[in-house]
């Protein structure tokens, strides 16, 4: 076993309790620490760890034996190691550290909070430091939840504060839970007294009994209630209030609890019945008053007992196109619509004389030409000093535009639909193309590869038989000529699926070690070696497409490979960043660098490229890997080229950083 933490405490006198349990604590001190859930190490002077438990050669990826003596830069890498450098250096000079870190481990981003204690001689030097890093990755998660929580909270309850209706919620016994500042401002209560069975004594004596019994039977159906609801306030004043809702149900169906507004009427229905009571005032009033009643600008009218007209406003006539002495006496009913006809005679007009009033009566006209117009219409009953019932003065609001406006928007929402429908239709077709590319690569790709096996089995024996040099290289050649062929399909069947596909976020992780060696043995066999993998990331899989990143790696290394020398070193590098969350996948060659005229337009389709033999391409490989990374959301850049070599770097996204 590695050596345990130093520089502990001077032991008591010996044979002492004191001097036994602490041996114990001693002697146990590795087997504690190993239990622990925080990863502790212990570094020196030169930066080269001496001890580990077992949770901080985890946090590494390492076993604890390959983590003891291993210097900082190789576990952590360069750029990582500098980011830290002045933290260490405050512990090393005797400073406490504490900060939070970021890392993607298994394809999601991980906090810790790390301390960083120097470690002391008896003699007071510092010879090294401890480093205690606890995952704190649930605690940062949930903290940004309650963060969220709270500021969606706070936007619904500003959101229903500036609603001009009041709001509530009520659980299943009609307890309110929630309102808001409207329905506290109409009930004339604190959002306290508002909760609860609170409401229930706002509601006006005689209107208890209806209110009650009518929300009992709406709740036992389900349905949607509304009704029209006198609130007595505690300082005795009146208002009244048009109540719905509705019941909120669980996944079951059963019923949870209900939602509604409250609107507040009173000033409206004031003014409405002033007007009203005005205009009637007019008719009873002398000649002048009579003309001003009848020039008013407004559709008004007014009936006696029998429903016959007494009055017409000249706005009335003008609207449906009638003289007045044609009008005068005859039935009001004659100038609408039969099935509005038969609602007034059955249902409203017994209803107005009864019960004084009647708002927005949703009807139909009938205009002397014959075309219809929709009207809301409201009417209150005149009484005599005996307080029998005179006439009913009415006022009717043309709404015929603003209905058609509904309709025309009900007709642009079925278009919309429509398109919809068919952009769906088109996304269908697609997928069947892509399905369709996907069959034919298979079916073109499988002989491909049986053929290029084929030759590399009978290029094997030939050299195994001592055959003749030149009928193997010529199989060599034909290997080559294949592989370029099958290449060349696989570039076409890719770019003709790339050319219509819509940018898509890979949501499975695929495994980057086999993603590289596919892409290795997909080159020529005599080339492979000329290929070293490097990884600097711990990290074993990430988000990606993996076919199209195979297919953009093995044309970065088919390029690399075709524009350097005979035997010039390729590197493929694996790492990772933080900010961005992403995994890099540089491919370098020790090549003599691109042409400065090509650089511009690199990834550009159509670029020609000059091979080391000669030939001449279109630079199609490139293109392709450049839509196969932004077909999955990430990048293909340059990073640099010249006489000592190029780089080129495919960046997959990771994700969002916290």
């Amino acid at each position: 076993m590695a050596e345990g933490p130093r520089d502990a405490p001077a032991p008591a006198e010996p044979g002492s309790p004191d001097a036994e349990a602490l041996g114990a604590l001693l002697a146990n001190a590795p087997q504690v620490l190993d239990a622990l859930d925080t990863a502790i190490t212990f570094w020196d002077s030169t930066l080269h760890c001496v001890w580990s438990n077992l949770a901080g050669a985890a946090l590494q990826s390492r076993s604890r034996e390959a983590l003891i003596g291993a210097s900082a830069a190789e576990i952590l890498g360069a750029d990582r190691l500098q980011a830290l450098m002045p933290h260490i250096e405050a512990a090393m000079r005797g400073e406490m550290v504490e900060i939070e870190t970021q890392r993607l481990r298994q394809g999601r981003r991980r906090y810790s909070r790390v301390k960083g204690l120097p470690r002391r001689l008896p003699d007071g030097r510092i010879d090294g430091f401890v480093v205690l890093t606890t995952d704190v990755t649930e605690e940062h998660e949930m903290r940004e939840a309650a963060r969220e929580l709270a500021a969606s909270e706070a936007k619904f309850r500003a959101l229903a504060d500036s609603l001009p209706v009041g709001v509530y919620q009520s659980d299943a016994r009609a307890r309110n839970i929630y309102t808001n500042q409207r329905w506290q401002e109409i009930a004339g209560l604190t959002f306290e007294q508002s909760l609860g069975d609170g409401w229930r004594a706002g509601v006006h004596p005689d209107d208890r009994e209806a209110v009650f019994g009518h929300w009992r039977e709406t709740a036992a159906a389900g349905g949607e209630f509304e009704m029209a609801i006198r609130l007595v306030r505690p300082d005795g004043t009146v208002r009244q209030v048009v109540g719905r809702g509705r019941a909120l149900r669980a996944d079951d169906g059963t019923i949870t609890g209900y939602v509604g507004t409250n609107e507040d009427v009173t000033d409206r229905l004031a003014a409405e019945r002033a007007l009203l009571e005005s205009r009637a005032a007019l008719v009873r009033s002398n000649e002048a008053q009579r003309l001003l009643y009848e020039q008013t600008p407004a559709m008004l009218h007014g009936i006696d007992p029998e429903g016959r007209l007494v009055s017409v406003s000249d706005r009335w006539l003008t609207t449906l196109g009638w003289q007045r002495r044609e009008v005068l006496g005859r039935p009001a009913v004659d100038f609408l619509t039969p099935g509005s006809r038969d609602a007034v005679l059955a249902e409203y007009l017994p209803r107005l004389w009864r019960g004084g009033r009647e708002d927005r009566l949703s009807l139909q006209m009938q205009r002397r030409d014959g075309t219809v117009m929709d009207v809301l219409l409201s009417a209150v009953v005149q009484y005599d000093e005996a307080g029998r019932p005179v006439r009913a003065l009415a006022v009717t609001e043309d709404v015929t535009t603003l209905l058609d406006r509904a309709a025309q928007l009900r007709r642009e929402q079925a278009a919309r639909a429509e398109l919809e429908r068919q952009a769906a239709e088109l996304a269908r077709l697609a997928s069947e193309r892509r399905e369709m590319l996907d069959l034919l690569a298979h079916e073109v790709r499988q002989p491909l590869n049986n053929a290029s096996a084929a030759i590399e089995s009978a290029a094997a024996m030939l050299a195994g038989q001592g055959g003749d040099q030149g009928a193997a290289a010529r199989l060599v050649r034909a290997q080559r000529v294949l592989a370029e062929v099958q290449q060349h399909v696989d570039n076409t069947l890719a770019m003709s699926t790339l050319l219509v596909a819509s940018p898509t976020v890979p949501e499975e992780e695929a495994d980057i070690d086999t993603v590289v060696a596919v892409a290795l043995a997909e080159l020529p066999h005599d080339e492979r070696a000329r290929v070293t993998v490097r990884r600097q990331t711990p990290a074993r899989t990430a988000l990606m497409d993996s076919a199209l990143v195979r297919l953009a790696l093995r044309n970065l290394l088919g390029n690399a490979i075709r524009h350097t020398a005979p035997g010039t070193p390729v590197t493929v590098l694996v790492s990772d960043s933080d900010a961005p969350l992403a995994l890099l996948i540089d491919v370098i060659d020790e090549g003599a660098g691109l042409p400065a005229e090509l650089r511009s337009h690199l990834f550009e389709r159509g670029a020609r490229v000059r091979h080391r033999d000669g030939r001449e391409s279109h630079g199609l490989g490139l293109f392709i890997a450049h839509r196969a990374l932004k077909a999955q959301g990430g990048d293909l850049r340059l990073l640099y080229t010249g006489p000592a070599g190029t780089a080129l770097r495919l960046v997959l996204p990771q994700g969002h950083a916290g």
